[in-house]
């Protein structure tokens, strides 16, 4: 049994560590070795791990602390691997693995072991920095951004996404607005690109049908690899003139009326100047965020383009 346990547990350890790996490199696997590693940890070594203690300890007695130390640990390891994997029902699990070492494993552990001299005060301090780590580790991933949140950031993708594709206009006279359609369409064909790019890098088909899953779609590597490329070409700067040219176009076009000239200084804002929050426009948008959540700011980008070139071109 001995030999069985040492082997699990090495192999459990190293596949956790490399899934680990995997995953903050967001390569592909990750998700089976962790799935593998915890299984192994929850099916296999702790199970023979705590059987072994127990059978090895002279008089056994503390079976039931045996029982729920080992009940405590699964639900943990397995409420962060469901969170991990964004499963259905992590959230649940998550809770449940935060309360449980302090409203059932410490409880058992006091009574069973209150009379017992030989668990002095060090094993007591030790159970509760174990049981603070595991809370800690808990809330720290309940951080990370949930399934159902970048599933509503891709379904307003597609919204937007939806939009660009079925604006038209019609009944306009657009002969004087060359320069405006110029940069509209110089802007719009800047973001497709960028956005074919980050799609390609995901292993997205960029012409997939509208509300088909986007694949790792929390991945927010591939946005800043394409945002600021190898070649140390800043497409977010040029990303950047590209807007505010467009919109001086529409500023200055003669069509343009004191409405549209505002709504085009607030939907292309893109100074320098920190918002609210104290972040700049690159800050709020880009930087450091998950692929879906950049697509979705990048068609916004390009719906507001047409939008207001369909209100510009419409002013008689």
């Amino acid at each position: 049994m001995k030999k069985l346990i040492y082997i699990s547990g090495i192999v459990s350890a190293n596949l956790m560590l490399l899934g680990s790996m995997f995953k903050v490199q967001h390569w592909p696997g990750a998700g089976v070795l962790l799935t593998l590693s915890i299984f192994i940890l929850c099916f296999i070594f702790l199970p023979f791990a705590l059987l072994s203690s127990y059978k090895n300890s002279s008089p056994r007695k503390y079976g039931l602390l045996y029982l729920i130390t080992f009940f405590v640990f699964f639900i943990v390891f397995i409420g962060a691997l469901f969170k991990i994997q964004h499963w259905h029902g992590s959230l649940i699990l998550m809770i449940i693995g935060v309360l449980l070492p302090f409203v059932l494993f410490l409880p058992v552990y006091l009574i069973q072991t209150r009379k017992d001299k030989n668990y002095s005060i060090v094993n007591f301090m030790g159970i509760m920095f174990g049981m603070t780590f595991v809370a800690v580790f808990s809330a720290l991933l309940s951080l990370n951004v949930s399934r159902s949140i970048l599933l509503n950031f891709q379904n307003q993708y597609y919204f937007n996404q939806n939009f660009v594709s079925n604006v038209f206009i019609k009944n306009v006279d657009v002969s004087d607005q060359s320069l405006v359609l110029q940069k509209s369409n110089e802007l719009c064909a800047f973001i497709q690109s960028l956005k074919s790019q980050m799609l390609l890098a995901s292993e997205n088909n960029p012409n997939a049908i509208i509300n088909s899953e986007v694949n790792k779609l929390d991945n927010s590597g591939i946005p800043l690899q394409v945002l600021f490329n190898e070649d140390k070409n800043n497409n977010l700067e040029e990303l950047k003139i590209k807007i505010i040219s467009f919109k001086e176009a529409v500023i200055s076009s003669d069509k343009a009326d004191s409405d549209v000239k505002e709504l085009a200084n607030i939907l292309f804002d893109v100074s320098n100047k920190s918002g609210e929050n104290g972040f700049s426009w690159e800050n709020n948008e880009f930087i450091d965020y998950k692929l879906i959540v950049v697509l979705d700011a990048l068609t916004r980008i390009e719906s507001n383009v047409k939008f207001v070139n369909n209100e510009l071109l419409a002013v008689k």
